[in-house]
């Protein structure tokens, strides 16, 4: 009897135990099963956005060197964020594609050019549409000039002709139609000077790569020959002179014109969205490295020799002989359409092309690959080619495709 009632009574808490499993198990109801199941508090704000169409009319014609536009989301110098940058076709209009944030009213429309004035207008979002012409502007369009929205006290007088020094995190401007010749120039880290006019630097002195340097487009600035640490930004002109070389441990950044008059090694970073031209020869060592979109050009039988990282998503053309030498992490990669054109190439490194499309490097003269080269993905092509059979090459074609120089389209 003692036994009938154990067991009852294990019977009991097992039935027990068992219905509160089942209550812990039950599905709730509330969790959505699905996205469209999913309940949103309607305090919640989504940032919806919309495609629009540009239709920017800069020239009847397209100017020679191009002409850039940017895109901001506002005031540039307020915030705004560069939402897209390029290049117009051949009939002067820059008609790209555009997603934008739906609350956006007006946009900021950059037109650089380094052989003219450029300009900063703000362009009513209309629609679907950002509709825009430089060629017939309405003179009630505000027009600003987010580089040169300089303080009253950070502007050096006209023709300026001393040493300066600008303290860490401070700004000095040459304002645009004023000049200053700067004698010696010391920027401290986190200083900038802000060329919108034009100006001259005879020496300089930095703490570190920190301090910048930046050319509007409406700016001009030349730089002498002595190595050079600074950040710089460039839409307008800059020229490098000076008899010797120069050593570039910086960071440059081109949107306008950079014109070299002397032998330059870079040990820094250079990314060229614009025209770089040297007439001398340019070593790009281990430490440093180019990345091009645009054109860089050496024109006076220079040469170019290539040990650093080196990405070529446009035009490099040498009127002299191009080494090629880097491997692994200083390759040499080239991007779709990209064409470098040299009056002779000597590769001894790795070359990398894209994995579709086409890209090519062309000799107007002599070709060389040594046994240490390996490519991949390009065309090669010399007039005289002397290409070793013990170096690798992975789908590389040999003279197949006639590559037309690139235009710098869209970064």
């Amino acid at each position: 009897m003692r036994t009938l009632h154990l067991i009852l009574a294990i019977l009991v808490f097992a039935l027990a135990f068992q219905s509160c499993r089942k209550d812990n198990n039950n599905t709730n109801t509330d969790v959505p099963e699905s996205f469209t199941d999913l309940r949103v508090d309607k305090a919640f704000n989504f940032e919806s956005f919309q495609n629009v169409q540009t239709a920017i009319q800069l020239t009847n014609s397209r100017i020679a060197g191009g002409e850039i536009i940017q895109i901001y989301d506002g005031h540039p110098n307020q915030g705004g964020k560069l939402i897209l940058t390029g290049t117009a076709n051949d009939q002067g209009m820059f008609t790209l594609p555009l997603r934008i944030a739906s609350r956006l009213e007006e946009v900021y429309v950059a037109r650089l050019n380094a052989f003219e004035n450029n300009e900063y207008v703000a362009v009513p979002v209309s629609g679907s549409t950002i509709s825009f012409s430089f060629a017939n502007k309405d003179l009630e369009q505000k027009v600003v000039d987010p580089f040169c929205d300089c303080d009253a006290d950070d502007i050096l007088p006209n023709n300026f002709n001393a040493n300066l020094t600008i303290p860490q995190g401070e700004t000095r401007c040459v304002a645009a139609g004023n000049h200053a010749t700067i004698k010696d120039l010391t920027i401290r880290t986190g200083a900038t000077l802000k060329i919108c006019g034009t100006a001259s630097v005879n020496k300089y002195r930095y703490d570190s790569r920190e301090g910048t340097i930046m050319v509007s487009p409406s700016g001009s600035l030349a730089l002498p020959k002595y190595d050079l640490n600074f950040t710089v930004q460039n839409y307008g002109n800059i020229n490098f002179s000076g008899n010797g070389t120069s050593n570039f441990d910086g960071l440059l950044e081109n949107w306008g014109t950079v014109t070299l008059t002397l032998k330059m090694v870079s040990r820094g970073d250079i990314i060229n969205n614009g025209t770089f031209t040297t007439n001398k020869d340019f070593e790009l060592v281990a430490t440093g490295s180019i990345i091009n979109n645009c054109k860089f050009l050496l024109t006076s039988d220079d040469d170019f020799k290539q040990n650093g990282s080196l990405i070529n998503n446009g035009y490099l053309y040498v009127d002299g002989e191009a080494e090629f030498t880097g491997n692994g992490n200083n390759r040499t990669e080239l991007g779709q359409g990209s064409l470098i054109e040299v009056d002779e190439f000597k590769i001894n490194g790795e070359i990398v092309g894209p994995e579709s499309g086409y890209a090519q490097i062309k000799a107007n003269d002599e070709g060389r690959v040594n046994s240490s080269a390996d490519l991949t993905n390009l065309d090669l092509c010399a007039d005289d080619a002397e290409f070793s059979n013990n170096a690798d090459y992975t789908n590389v074609t040999f003279c197949d495709i006639s590559v037309p120089v690139p235009d710098c389209g869209t970064f």
